[in-house]
């Protein structure tokens, strides 16, 4: 269990801050509905508060693991946990409610880091790699610059001769 916490320093930085905001957006999912129910409302639905809880400490292990299915589940729920907060940003904000607006914008934020890393090609080919999918070398033939066409080639030498004409070099 605690090689988990030794392997992620060897994960990219996309996949570090992937995880680390999605946690942060997690716990301030946690406060959000702590402050909603049992300090404005004075009670909360308990089971609700052990699920989220639970979801989130699930998701957030099983993306530690790198599994790939994890990924793809929370890219998806981040998706609709940010559709969730862009419109309680909007309503908390249109009704003066600065605490909870305040909230839901840093919510908003945690979850929009963290699918922007997430959904990038590098954190992509990390979880291939890391799950047998791909290649380890593949990534770095990509990466090579393409050879350029014969074609390509005989125009760029026409324009530096032209330019080297008109220079009077």
């Amino acid at each position: 269990m605690l090689s988990i916490f030794k392997e992620f320093d060897t994960f990219p930085s996309s996949v570090k801050y992937g995880i680390v905001s999605m946690a942060a957006g997690w716990l301030g999912i946690y406060l959000f509905f702590y402050l909603f129910f049992w300090v404005d409302h004075g009670e909360a639905p308990t089971r609700l508060m052990f699920q989220l809880a639970g979801l989130g400490v699930l998701i957030c292990f099983f993306m530690l693991r790198v599994k790939k299915w994890a990924r793809a589940i929370c890219l998806m729920g981040n998706g609709i946990i940010l559709l969730f907060f862009l419109v309680m940003v909007w309503y908390f904000f249109r009704i003066g409610q600065g605490r909870y607006t305040a909230l839901s914008l840093y919510i908003l934020t945690c979850f929009a880091v963290s699918t922007c890393c997430l959904a990038s090609r590098s954190t992509s080919r990390f979880f291939n790699v890391y799950n047998g999918v791909e290649d380890p070398g593949s990534a770095r033939e990509e990466k090579k610059s393409p050879q350029p066409s014969p074609a390509a080639a005989r125009n760029r030498k026409k324009r530096t001769a032209g330019s080297r004409a008109r220079t009077g070099s």
